[in-house]
């Protein structure tokens, strides 16, 4: 066993490999999708249709966080080409909460989850001395026709390569709201207010679906690692290379 503590972040892949999915050992039949590099959610069979579930935590966001925990999951939802209708939050904050923090925060996701048709469905919430700053972790489902669900293992050589949007629109806005202070120094108010609004256009919902209507041969949510990143766990779970 490797004692040597691990950098923070994801976990590299080959170490995800080895010691989180080659040690889920017990397969289901009805499970289509399984966890993988590349996959953003997993995909269970429920007959005519499939249930579409995944879960992220929202850990370097404070400001914006309640929002931010709706987006992150419904994206991967999304991004298999399905519509999320209902989400979970596991809400664990640190010690000196006041309630109206937690009001605060659960407003912003009640908010962001009616703008994104989304119900929150479950959940649960404590204030905990495990944690020194609020993390979210949500799991959101969707229901799609069996096999109509997208993932990145359909992709075959020819496709082409699209980002919607622009790249580094969260990481910006996640910066300008939990550092305003700390940017005046270097930007204006009004290009602070500007970058604070990209946090506006995190959602892949509508381009998701649509993507999922037309057919795409995959879709990847770029949240965690970016543009070449996510390229790179597309090519690996597709057994492809790709020219960026």
């Amino acid at each position: 066993m490797d004692k040597k503590a691990l950098p923070v972040g994801k976990l590299d892949s080959e170490i995800l490999k080895k010691i989180v999915f080659d040690k889920i050992t017990y397969k289901r039949d009805e499970v289509i999708t399984r966890p993988g590099i590349g996959e953003d959610c997993a995909v269970v069979d429920f007959g005519k249709y499939e249930c579409v579930l995944s879960t992220d935590p929202i850990t370097a966001a404070v400001s914006d966080i309640g929002r931010l925990a709706i987006h992150i999951s419904c994206n991967d939802i999304a991004s298999n080409g399905v519509e999320p209708l209902g989400i979970l939050l596991a809400v664990m904050l640190p010690q000196g909460t006041t309630a109206d923090d937690i009001e605060h925060i659960m407003a912003d996701a009640a908010h962001a989850a009616e703008l994104a048709g989304v119900e929150i469905i479950g959940g649960h919430t404590e204030i905990t001395p495990a944690v020194n700053t609020p993390v979210i972790v949500s799991t959101a489902l969707g229901r799609a026709v069996r096999g109509s669900s997208a993932s990145a293992l359909n992709m075959k050589p020819g496709d082409l390569i699209y980002i919607t949007k622009s790249a580094g629109i969260e990481g910006t806005g996640i910066i300008a709201c939990d550092f305003t202070d700390e940017l005046r120094s270097v930007l204006s108010d009004e290009e602070i207010e500007e970058a604070k609004s990209l946090l506006d256009f995190v959602s892949v919902i509508p381009e998701g679906i649509i993507g999922g209507e037309v057919g795409t041969s995959g879709m990847h949510d770029i949240t965690e690692g970016g543009i070449f990143g996510a390229v790179w766990e597309m090519c690996t779970v597709s057994g492809n290379g790709a020219k960026v």
